[in-house]
């Protein structure tokens, strides 16, 4: 985890994390966001490396129903594969 965010910010920069939906373009499914960031946070809770995880996430991207803006949460991902 990187020293300038600690355990407790990084939980909380998680939890309170929010995603622009879409609706008429492609976005990411919002339960597998949603689900990832859980295990995200467990993860951090028993004391395990995120980066892997993270990196290794495949989310569903779907046109016809409401999902997550893919660069939003790309660019959220992408942080924390460096913490």
């Amino acid at each position: 985890m990187n020293a300038s965010r600690s355990y407790g910010d990084l939980v909380e920069a998680i939890t309170n994390a929010r995603f622009s939906p879409v609706r008429l373009r492609e976005g990411y499914d919002m339960s597998e966001v949603d689900a990832l960031l859980d295990r995200v946070v467990e993860a951090l809770g028993r004391g395990e490396p995120i980066s892997d995880l993270v990196r290794g996430a495949r989310l569903s991207r779907g046109r016809f129903r409401e999902g997550y803006d893919i660069a939003e949460v790309d660019r959220f991902l992408g942080g924390l594969r460096d913490s």
